[in-house]
């Protein structure tokens, strides 16, 4: 049998599994940020869908069956909705990959989901709580102050400064020194 080169590997799953648009052209599929009017991506037997393609939701996690791999969520509009992961679903917790049954209940989180059979956005394909998601983003906080249990600081993007928050501090709360 012939060795396979690692580049043409990496290049016959980038074509068969569509995980990179081609000529940077706007998907056929509607995304959260293009194509309103399209309908969104449909999951493919045997294909990663391309990145981008699902649908993201901001809730709190409220139930978690992490034998399989499902649960329910409270969306920001008040709604509960149920998710089933995708078996290569992801999950991110503090910064890093983590199993469903490490994100403890309570937590918000961004959930990226595809439509099922009947259209209802369920099928997840990655959740990040939102501490991940502000990393992913290059967004970091400089502690300023504490004051009676509030913690004054500096939101910075790239770098930069870009503007100010206070949070609240709990017995849960955690405060990492240096860099993230």
């Amino acid at each position: 049998m012939k060795p396979v080169r690692a580049a043409g590997l990496l290049a016959a799953l980038a074509c068969c599994g569509g995980l990179w648009a081609q000529d940077g052209a706007a998907p056929a599929y509607r995304t959260d940020a293009a194509n309103p009017g399209a309908a969104w991506y449909q999951l493919r037997p045997l294909e990663f869908p391309p990145r981008d393609s699902a649908h993201a939701i901001a809730g709190t996690l409220v139930a978690a069956d992490f034998i399989h791999r499902s649960g329910t969520f409270r969306a920001a509009d008040g709604t509960l909705r149920d998710f089933a992961m995708l078996p290569y679903g992801t999950a991110l917790y503090a910064g890093a990959e983590a199993e469903l049954r490490d994100v403890p209940l309570g937590t918000s989180c961004v959930f990226h989901l595809h439509p099922d059979a009947t259209g209802a956005f369920t099928r997840l394909a990655a959740m990040e709580d939102d501490f991940s998601a502000a990393v992913a983003q290059g967004t970091t906080w400089r502690l300023d102050a504490v004051h009676d249990g509030t913690l004054a600081t500096t939101m910075r993007r790239a770098g930069a400064d870009a503007g100010g928050a206070a949070f609240a501090v709990d017995a849960a709360t955690r405060v990492w020194k240096g860099e993230a």
